[in-house]
């Protein structure tokens, strides 16, 4: 049998089927492994981009919202959405082998410990066991549960302990990793090659996420820093004091990308309105946008421009830079400064610069800059034409070279002096000048220094003083002068002044009508003298600008009062009218100086009565206006004298002049007083006008603008007097008219005749009983057609004196006249012209209301009869070195019934002082050995003797003299020549300061003690007393009356104070007594009656005392 042989082609096909399917299952085993890997990769690329998305925004988000102490709300949201977090990671969890499930949730945790910390990881670790049962089924066991909240805890405490990031989370990544991989171990017994891919995923997902992270936190860290070092710069350029901006080019057309500075808020620019938008002509405040917009194009071509133009009206100091990008210039960077300021500075040190070269060019006065050896630097053009030098001469040279050789001596020692001992040295020197004139001068040295304070040279000024020291000279010539004439005066005025005052003794004597006639002479000649003395000593004194005016209160009414007892006299025997005329709306009182004022009155009239032979004298004065306590008091005097030219007016002012010659002859006079009037009066803030024509008369007004006291009133003129009948007769019609005015503004009916025959047909029918009867008849004892005493007695025939009463108007002889006249044939009233308002007011007040005169004595006798007869026969020393004034004075006292005791000097007054009793002492200023001054003040150290008058004795009534004498303890002063009216006066005045000593109800000396012994400022109390309470019972029972009872209380209550302060004993006890029944409530009106007799007996005596 044949061997079948094997089929070859069957045993390959199945070996190749074989292959095929072997090789078919690699590819399917292969493919198999492959898509296990994709789908692994799947996996966690799914769970990585989770991870990454949700770093990228809800990581973000938290990050941002974590404060530096995260809210428990914020820990909880963060804790909820990392458990949501984990719960999705489960759910996407990759299964690497059967045993290996593999999820990402432990990375949710670690996220949620370090954004919200132990809360947080907790509340996730929750959140995610909670997810466990609802997809697993189970949440494991309580091992499996403790372990996990163990392994959060600790991570937990790891992110808050660890400072370092990256060891943060390696260190809770191990924990956590450890933790779980421990548990794994324990129940199920995994390999490490099973367990080993699952670690090595977590740690990169672990890895992934906090890189992811760093880099998150870095970038917005970073951003945050680029964002403020942005804002600090904008900030920084918002503040600097200019400001800055930043400029692209776009489109061809520039557009600010950045302007910022302080700057625009002061213009009002906002930059919103002009950042990135196109840069034209109409969208810029530059002042002049097209020369802006040639310089962006110029630093565009790279370069780099300083300009200065005007910004809104401010100038700026521009500056642009190029700025580069790849050699190519992609923006400009401009930086504006005012410097308007600066500019104004500059060009106002160049101004000054220019002032102080003109200065210094037109100074008069010499002046050179040296440098610091010497050498002449600079010379102003009056030092060259002083010198006689061109400016190039003196250059660099010395200028001790052109002074004389003791003079260059001079000039190198203190320019050395200034530059050795660097101060300014001040000396005078003395030179010839080139046209040899000898001129002095005040010559100042001064260094000044560079800025390393080193002396860079010496300026010098020459001073003319040339001028000066001969003005000085002609001073201290004129002080001589001035010393000269008070001296002499004093010599001259200290016998002037015994003649008078021995010609007034001499007058009382009995002697011939031949002698008194010569007698007469001898005063009229003496005041005359008298009277040039002093217009000399004022003019003096006004040259030497010592007149100073006095601020007191004074009656303007009073003061013409005064003027016109004056007048009278200066008028003599002349036929002329002298007319008082003033408006009835004066104030009773102004502030101001009576003295100075009353001086320029009587210069003025007594001009006006020695060149007026006939006609009148009008003086004026008039309220032009009144406001804010000032009034505007017009004076005129007005005069039918000889009249002055306008040539002679034109000099009338000047010292020492007179309208001419012959006027000096016929006149006299030292042509001052006109002088001295206009220089008071422009001090007292007036002007003395002049209106004159020749043989026709002159008017002189000024007006002055006088404070009004506060207290004063407008004089009462009500007497009531009003329906009663007064006749006038008077001649000249402007003395009539001027008393009927008077007359009516007392309300009485005024009729009036011009002559006396006139005046005796007016009365007749009244005789007969045809018309009512006159009241009062004025008659001018003067007129042309009166026969002396008969018409005087043909009036008074003619009169029924029980009901007519006469007021004769008449001079100074005639009052002498009509005194010697039995009292029946005497009139009512004499007035001796010029008659005055006050005057004549006063004439009336006696008539209407005699008992307030004659009870006033009555009064006053009765209270201090004893002790006044006694002052008056009392002792008064005299300190008086001048043997004829001592003796003029003497006689005076004594014929006024004073003992008299006279010392030569000052330690003898002080010694008589201590030997007896004095009533008043008279002090003579300038003595020997020790003055007046301090013979007072000596005097007014010893308590024994202060209330003993003091009276000064000087021929100085100036202000400063009357300051001095009341400064050092002295009462009061009496001008040389002594008048008898006014030592009559003065001792009237003070002897009622002595009576204070007897005023009723109160006691004096206590009163004076709480005073420091001020018996003037305890008059004034007792005047103001006197206003205010002698009707103190209406007051109260008023109030009363009104209901106002705390007003009674508050009266009564004050007036316990004033009774104190003024020791007033029954007073004080009466209104205690008041007081209380008021408090009470009580009848209180015996207690008033008590208080108001107790007020009526002060003030009876005040009254009578005429305090």
């Amino acid at each position: 049998m044949t061997e079948k042989k094997p089929n070859i082609s069957f045993y390959r096909m199945s070996l190749m089927t074989r292959l095929y399917f072997r090789r078919k299952m690699k590819v399917r085993l292969f493919l198999v492994k492959t898509w296990k890997v994709i789908s692994l990769l799947h996996d966690l690329i799914l769970n990585f981009a989770v991870l990454a998305v949700f770093v990228l925004f809800v990581e973000q988000f938290f990050i941002i919202t974590k404060l530096e102490k995260p809210t428990l709300l914020y820990k909880i949201y963060v804790g909820a959405i990392h458990g949501v977090l984990g719960t999705v990671l489960i759910y996407l969890g990759v299964e690497l082998t059967e045993q290996v499930h593999l999820n990402f949730r432990g990375v949710a945790l670690l996220l949620s410990g370090f954004l919200g910390g132990t809360v947080s990881i907790v509340i996730s670790g929750v959140i995610i066991l909670i997810s466990r049962v609802f997809i697993e089924g189970s949440a494991g066991n309580t091992v499996q549960i403790a372990v996990s909240l163990i392994s959060m805890l600790g991570t937990a405490f790891i992110f808050a302990k660890t400072p370092n990031y990256f060891l943060k989370w390696l260190l809770s990544s191990a924990f956590i990793l450890l933790s779980y991989y421990s548990m794994v171990i324990y129940y199920y017994p995994i390999s490490w090659e099973a367990l080993a891919p699952y670690l090595l995923y977590q740690a990169f997902c672990i890895m992934f996420v906090s890189l992811f992270l760093l880099y998150l936190l870095r970038t917005r860290k970073y951003k945050h820093m680029v964002g403020k070092m942005e804002r600090d710069m904008i900030e920084m350029l918002r503040m600097q004091p200019g400001f800055t901006f930043m400029i692209n080019k776009h489109d061809e057309k520039f557009e600010y990308v950045l302007i910022e500075g302080k700057l625009l808020e002061k213009f009002g620019t906002n930059p919103k309105h002009y950042i990135g938008k196109p840069i034209g002509a109409e969208s810029t405040r530059w002042d002049d946008p097209e020369l802006m917009l040639q310089k962006y194009a110029l630093v565009w071509q790279g370069e780099t421009v300083t300009f200065e133009t005007s910004y809104v009206g401010a100038s700026m100091l521009v500056t642009l830079h190029p700025v580069y990008s790849d050699r190519e210039v992609t923006g400009i960077i401009g930086s504006a400064m005012d410097v308007t300021d600066y500019r104004s500075a500059e060009r106002k040190i160049r101004e000054n610069e220019e002032r102080y070269r003109i200065l210094v060019e037109n100074s008069q006065d010499l002046i050179v800059s040296f440098d610091a050896d010497g050498t002449v630097a600079s010379v102003n053009q009056s030092l060259c034409r002083t010198f006689g030098f061109d400016r190039e001469e003196l250059m660099g040279k010395r200028l001790a070279d052109i002074f004389g050789e003791e003079d260059a001596r001079r000039w190198d020692e203190m320019f050395e002096q200034t530059v050795l001992q660097n101060t300014m040295q001040k000396f005078e020197l003395s030179m010839t000048l080139s046209d040899q004139r000898e001129c002095d001068y005040v010559v100042s040295l001064s260094p000044f220094h560079d800025s390393n304070k080193e002396i860079a040279g010496v300026t010098g000024t020459l001073h003319d003083i040339t001028d000066l020291k001969k003005r000085k000279e002609a001073v201290e010539a004129n002080l001589a002068k001035s010393q000269f004439l008070a001296r002499m005066s004093h010599e001259i005025r200290t016998p002037l002044n015994g003649i008078i005052g021995l010609s007034l003794l001499m007058s009382k004597t009995e002697i011939s009508d031949v002698q008194r006639g010569y007698l007469d002479r001898i005063s009229s000649s003496s005041k005359s003298l008298l009277s040039t003395i002093n217009d000399i000593l004022d003019f003096s004194k006004i040259e030497a600008g010592k007149i100073v005016l006095e601020e007191v209160p004074f009656d303007l009414e009073d003061m013409l009062r005064r003027l016109t007892d004056t007048l009278s006299v200066v008028a003599g025997k002349k036929q002329i009218e002298i007319i008082i005329d003033t408006s009835d709306d004066l104030p009773a009182e102004f502030i101001g100086d009576p003295f100075r004022l009353e001086q320029v009155l009587l210069n003025l009239c007594n001009n006006a009565i020695k060149f007026t032979d006939r006609g009148h004298v009008y003086i004026e004065a008039r309220m032009d206006r009144m406001e804010q306590g000032f009034a505007d008091i017009h004076f005129c005097i007005t005069d039918t004298g000889i009249g002055i030219s306008p040539e002679q007016q034109a000099r009338l002012f000047s010292p020492f002049s007179q309208a001419d010659i012959s006027t000096s002859r016929r006149f006299g006079g030292t042509g001052l007083g006109l002088v001295i009037c206009q220089h008071l009066l422009q001090s007292m803030g007036g002007v003395l006008h002049v209106e004159s024509k020749l043989a026709r008369g002159s008017k002189f007004s000024f007006t002055l603008r006088l404070a009004v006291s506060p207290s004063a009133i407008v004089r009462p003129a009500v007497l009531g007097m009003s329906g009663q009948k007064a006749l006038v007769a008077e001649d000249h019609p402007l003395m009539r008219h001027n008393i009927a005015g008077i007359l009516a503004s007392l309300q009485i009916q005024v009729e009036t005749v011009a002559s006396y025959s006139e005046l005796i047909r007016r009365l007749e029918p009244a005789v007969d009983g045809l018309h009512d009867r006159f009241d009062y008849v004025l008659m001018d004892m003067e007129m042309e057609d009166m026969n002396g005493m008969e018409s005087w007695l043909g009036l008074l025939r003619k009169l029924d004196r029980n009901t007519t009463r006469v007021i004769s108007l008449t001079t100074v002889f005639g009052h002498e006249e009509m005194v010697k006249l039995p009292s029946d044939l005497r009139a009512e009233a004499v007035l001796v012209k010029p008659i005055s308002r006050l005057s004549l007011f006063q004439a009336f007040q006696a008539m209407v209301h005699p008992l307030e005169w004659s009870e006033a004595v009555e009064d006053a006798s009765s209270e201090i009869a004893a002790g006044h007869e006694m002052e008056l026969k009392g002792s008064i020393l005299v300190a008086e070195d001048n043997e004829i004034n001592a003796i003029v004075i003497s006689q005076l006292l004594q014929r006024l019934g004073y003992a008299v005791t006279v010392a030569e000097n000052g330690h003898e007054a002080l010694d008589w002082m201590h030997r007896s009793a004095w009533q008043f002492v008279f002090m003579d200023l300038h003595m020997p050995g020790m003055d007046g001054y301090e013979t007072t003040r000596k005097i007014r150290e010893n308590n024994r003797f202060n209330h003993i008058p003091v009276i000064a004795l000087t021929a100085d009534a100036m202000k400063e003299a009357r300051e001095k004498c009341l400064k050092v303890g002295m009462n009061d002063i009496l001008t040389k020549p002594v008048d008898e009216e006014r030592l009559t006066e003065i001792l009237d005045k003070w002897m009622a300061y002595r009576c204070m000593e007897h005023i009723a109800g109160l006691d004096v000396q206590r009163a004076l003690k709480q005073l420091d012994g001020k018996v003037h400022i305890f008059q004034y109390v007792l005047r103001k007393f006197d206003e205010q309470y002698r009707e103190f019972a209406e007051k109260v029972e008023s109030a009363a009356e009104r209901g106002e009872h705390a007003m009674t209380r508050r009266l009564a209550h004050t007036l316990k104070g004033v009774a104190a302060n003024l020791a007033a004993e029954r007073l004080l006890s009466a209104v205690v007594e008041l007081e209380a029944a008021l408090e009470e409530g009580r009848a209180w009106k015996v207690q008033l009656d008590a208080v108001q007799a107790e007020i009526n007996r002060i003030t009876g005596s005040i009254f009578a005392l005429k305090i």
